[in-house]
């Protein structure tokens, strides 16, 4: 599958993903549905995997300079006689690493604020007024042992 990417205004960018499938099969690369031809700007490589045992190959898409303009969801498609499989990934290409950090930043937060309500709502729903805080005495365990050894018998280690 392919991974999400963010960079900055002018960096190269690799978009790869392994498949595996009965030849002949047709490989296209597509940007936000519309589909990326094999150009100076968008190279789109194939490479057979360097062993026969393994028949697997490596399709690569290079983006030699994303621009802001670039975002969007890529898409791998593979298509043989069988089926068609995709995977894709966002691409997400910021102005200067200044943006991409604040951008990232406010994502983290809004991440962990969800988070939080999710922990939240779990702890309301699991731990309801029904549910005693405390076990009663009846049902208080031993502490735990360790078992013995096997190797305190003394005999001799080889």
């Amino acid at each position: 599958g392919l991974h999400d990417v963010s960079t900055v205004n002018g960096q190269l960018v690799v978009l790869e993903c392994r498949l595996r499938g009965t030849p002949p099969l047709q490989v296209m690369w597509y940007r936000e549905d519309e589909q990326v031809l094999d150009s100076d700007d968008f190279r789109i490589l194939r490479k057979k995997a360097s062993s026969a045992s393994v028949p697997e190959e490596l399709c690569t898409l290079v983006i030699t300079e994303a621009f802001p303009e670039d975002s969007g969801i890529f898409k791998c498609v593979v298509i043989n006689p069988f089926g068609t499989v995709s995977c894709s990934a966002i691409l997400e290409v910021y102005n200067d690493l200044e943006e991409q950090l604040e951008v990232e930043a406010a994502s983290q937060q809004v991440a962990a604020s969800l988070r939080q309500e999710q922990e939240d709502m779990f702890h309301q729903e699991t731990f309801s007024d029904e549910f005693p805080s405390e076990l009663p005495d009846s049902m208080t365990l031993p502490p735990p042992e360790w078992p013995e050894s096997p190797l305190e018998d003394n005999s001799p280690v080889a």
